[in-house]
């Protein structure tokens, strides 16, 4: 119960405190906050949040250096941790 705790909190407050205002951010914290606090995590979750991000870009402040960090970061993060998902399930 204490570790639901937490996530029930930011759930509420993405509920009631964000969502009356910018429905799209408040979709996709909550997905992200489903995907942080879950206790398995598959490459597939990127997704569940990814395409919501879209939604938010009038929130986000684009530019094409910060873009291309970001695309940079999450291809190695994906890459790494799919290299690490392989190991453990193809090297034992």
């Amino acid at each position: 119960l204490a570790l639901f705790l937490p996530q029930a909190a930011l759930l509420l407050y993405s509920s009631l405190g964000v969502a009356p205002y910018d429905l799209p951010l408040a979709l996709f914290l909550q997905t992200f906050l489903f995907v942080a606090h879950n206790r398995v995590i598959t490459a597939q979750y990127f997704v569940w949040y990814l395409c919501l991000l879209p939604l938010c870009s009038r929130r986000i402040d684009w530019t094409a250096g910060k873009v291309r960090t970001a695309l940079v970061l999450l291809g190695a993060s994906v890459a790494n941790w799919l290299g690490c998902a392989y190991l453990l399930e193809m090297g034992g």
